[in-house]
């Protein structure tokens, strides 16, 4: 609630320039009355008034009169009749006929009461009918803003006046809807009123904001904004969040802006999550016609994906643009996976035009008795390129065969899926049978144990795997029975996202995807910090890199991926990966201490994901083998 005090105040002194005039006299050499902008059509009141202008300016006060007078009924807006009554004042001055200046201000200011002159720019007469009819026409008062804190910005009817304290002087007489609003403080809102000749004086402490906003994003790592000012980076929480509605922007280089508006009750708590659209650079390095049309639509209508398109002849004009060589985009024409270093060089600068960091060369043939689409994947974080092909007899067969790889795209940008951390083998006599429960995993809290026969879910009878498909489709809670020591039990299992390991030698799996999102994860976080999301990250990387031959980056990525969890796709993993690169080093000794780490101190490890093969038999075996070919002297495994 505003409090206010009324103050008597004397009449303004001056005016605020919009429109300069000089002073008129008939004896006195012709001026500018200023430039003006009239609505109404030339052909009718606004070539009267330019061609009344022009006799002014002239000196031929007579014919500008006349002009001006026949202009006045043509006009079709009150805001022109304004500016040709005002013309009239100052034409009447030249005239020295005072009380009909007067007359023209009476009818200008009734017709726009924002009408103002500058009283150094002209004579005091035509100033004084000016002032004399304004005090007349328009009440006017003033208004005096404080609040505590200082700093609030003051808005009057929704135009902002200035930070609080602030003064606003010779404001029309009425009722106004006045604002204060500061960051981290509640918006205060109320109703003045504005008296002629009267300063109102409105104090109001502010309180402080005790909302807050919750933003989660994918990928994480966004930059957020609110209102205009940073609020972190996701995953963030953002305190201090007034009621009312507010404007979210979340920022991540090389994805699609996403711009929101949020509302939130006063002291109230509000969540957004959001899935930013990943740029890609799609290049048709061949004329498919309206097939390729197909294929650029398929990528478009991804979720995940802002696709910008760009044709070699695009991609070679804007070359010659910057003075280069158009041959240089040979590699794209070739899919080449396999980078020289100016092949290097050209991608990542028409990665940087586009604000991209993963290209797509995409080219389409038609062999005899079907058609080849080559999908060939760059990014400035490798030297090597992903390349899928697919195959399919006609048009329909292709349709079918790029929907299955989008699918494991979208599969791929989230690194981790639907789990239950149990493993199961089918019953012969009918049901399920729980062989192994992951520590602190879904099945584990829902009190699931070696030996259990799950025989229901939801309801329904269980007798194979397969029907136990919606624990890792269906995110919720799930009944379960089974029976426990010839007892039946019932309990809830929710499935949960569980790490998803990238497999280390895939031939359709998009590995600079991985590259892109795990390096920036890898070097986001503090290498000191112990961050799950970090070492699944580094894991990842590690794989990525062994399948790319680039051991030394694999093994530097493998010895950083700690967790803070010890089973499923954890460190534990890492290690057994770690032995792998070692191995492909011929660095035996180092191999087998990787493997024995791996087997004695993460035996619920797993490879894959949760439900993948344990680590520890694994690692053991490989020890084993090393021994055996006389590659290393000890019994590591023992």
């Amino acid at each position: 609630m505003f409090r206010y005090a009324f103050i008597l105040y004397t009449l303004f002194l001056f005016a605020v320039p919009i429109t300069a005039h000089a002073q008129e006299t008939p004896g006195d050499p012709p001026a500018t009355l200023g430039s003006y902008s009239i609505t109404t059509p030339a052909s009718g009141g606004g070539r009267l008034m330019d061609e009344g202008e022009a006799a002014y300016s002239a000196g031929d006060y007579e014919a500008a009169l006349g002009l001006f007078k026949k202009a006045l009924p043509l006009l079709m807006t009150d805001a022109d009749r304004a500016k040709a009554h005002e013309r009239l004042a100052f034409i009447y001055a030249a005239f020295d006929k005072t009380e009909m200046v007067y007359s023209e201000f009476i009818e200008s200011l009734k017709l726009d009461s924002g009408l103002t002159l500058d009283p150094d720019l002209v004579s005091p007469k035509i100033y004084e009918s000016y002032k004399k009819a304004k005090d007349v026409v328009v009440r006017e008062g003033s208004l005096i803003c404080n609040c505590d804190p200082s700093g609030a910005e003051v808005y009057l009817d929704g135009k902002l006046l200035g930070e609080a304290p602030v003064k606003k002087e010779r404001i029309p007489e009425g009722e106004y809807a006045l604002m204060l609003k500061k960051y981290g403080y509640e918006t205060a809102t109320g109703r003045i009123t504005i008296k002629k000749d009267v300063t109102l004086t409105v104090e109001d402490r502010l309180a402080t904001a005790r909302g807050e906003i919750k933003v989660d994003t994918e990928p994480p790592g966004v930059r957020v904004s609110l209102d205009g000012r940073d609020a972190g980076i996701t995953p963030v929480t953002v305190e201090k969040v007034s009621g009312g509605e507010h404007v979210l922007k979340l920022e991540r280089d090389y994805y699609e802006p996403d711009v929101r508006k949020v509302s939130l009750t006063q002291g109230g708590e509000g969540s957004v999550a959001a899935v930013l659209k990943r740029r890609l650079l799609l290049i048709p390095v061949s004329d498919g016609g309206e097939m390729m049309k197909a294929v650029e639509a398929a990528f478009s209508e991804m979720d995940v994906l802002k696709v910008v398109v760009s044709g070699m002849d695009e991609l070679a004009e804007g070359l010659k643009e910057r003075g280069l060589d158009p041959g240089a985009l040979g590699f794209l024409k070739r899919s080449r996976t396999n980078l020289a270093l100016e092949d290097s060089a050209t991608l990542s600068g028409l990665m940087e035009r586009a604000r991209v960091e993963l290209a797509m060369a995409v080219s389409l043939s038609q062999p005899d008795g079907g058609i080849v689409l080559t999908l060939t994947l760059y990014s400035p974080a490798s030297d090597s390129a992903d390349r899928i092909r697919l195959t399919a007899k006609d048009a329909a067969g292709l349709k079918d065969a790029l929907g299955t790889f989008l699918d494991k795209w979208k599969a791929q940008e989230r690194s981790a899926r639907l789990g239950t951390g149990a493993y199961m083998v089918d019953r012969a006599g009918g049901g399920v049978e729980v062989t192994g429960v992951l520590p602190n995993s879904p099945a584990f809290d829902a009190g699931l144990a070696p030996g259990n026969l799950i025989n229901t879910l939801d309801g329904a009878v269980v007798t194979t795997k397969a029907d136990l498909a919606p624990l890792t489709r269906v995110a919720g809670k799930h009944n379960l029975g089974f029976m426990e020591r010839g007892r039946q039990k019932e309990t809830v299992l929710s499935p949960a996202y569980l790490p998803v390991e990238a497999p280390p030698d895939s031939p359709d799996y998009l590995y600079n995807l991985d590259l892109v999102d795990c390096r920036w994860v890898f070097e986001a976080v503090a290498p000191d910090e112990v961050n799950d999301r970090r070492g699944l990250s580094a894991l990842n990387l590690g794989n990525a890199y062994l399948r790319m031959g680039e051991y030394d980056k694999a093994i530097k990525a493998y010895t950083q991926a700690s967790t803070k969890s010890d089973s499923g796709v954890c460190y534990g993993t890492a290690l057994y990966r770690l032995g792998a690169a070692y191995e492909r080093k011929s660095m035996w000794a180092e191999a087998a201490y990787a493997y024995r780490k791996a087997m004695v101190l993460y035996p619920a490890a797993t490879l894959g994901s949760a439900d993948g093969p344990y680590v520890a038999p694994l690692a053991k075996g490989r020890m084993v083998s090393l021994y055996e070919m006389g590659l290393v002297r000890e019994r590591w495994w023992e």
